[in-house]
């Protein structure tokens, strides 16, 4: 019993088989989709209230949006003459702190430096007293050694 198999009957064959296996392929994701479509209905039943309510709310939130929206561009149409001003006055304001921060700083160096003379100076009196004590207290010894002697 030998049979031919002709080129026709082999790719039917083969295509039955594709299709076969695209079909099991299609039967799996169908599952896998069916899947995902009851969760996403759980999810909107779960969320339903909560979705119809900010529904019927999205007239309220876009009446405010509007009156935001006017009120900020009132403000802005009321500042925008005098911006110019502003921008000059804390310009001005920046340049006389940063002249008032020289003057300071100007200010701590002369002090810091008349603190430094003072110190120094102090320091020189107190050495010049301590040797102007000693001093006395030499004469004095010669003075009392002198008197002592005569005696």
């Amino acid at each position: 019993m030998d049979t031919a198999i002709t080129i026709k009957e082999l790719l039917i064959f083969i295509l039955s088989l594709v299709a076969i296996g695209f079909g099991i392929y299609l039967i799996i994701v169908l599952n896998n989709l069916n899947g995902i479509l009851k969760k996403v209905k759980q999810m909107i039943d779960d969320n339903e209230k909560a979705v119809k309510e900010t529904i019927s709310n999205l007239p309220e939130i876009s009446e405010n949006v509007n009156i935001i929206t006017e009120k900020t561009k009132d403000i802005i149409q009321d500042v925008e003459p005098v911006l110019p001003e502003i921008l000059e006055n804390v310009n001005s304001i920046t340049e006389s702190v940063n002249d008032g921060m020289d003057i300071a700083i100007g200010t701590v160096e002369v002090v810091g430096e008349s603190i430094s003379d003072t110190v120094e100076a102090i320091r020189d009196s107190a050495l010049g007293a301590t040797n102007y004590i000693k001093l006395v207290g030499e004469i004095i010894k010669v003075i009392k050694q002198v008197i002592l002697r005569d005696r």
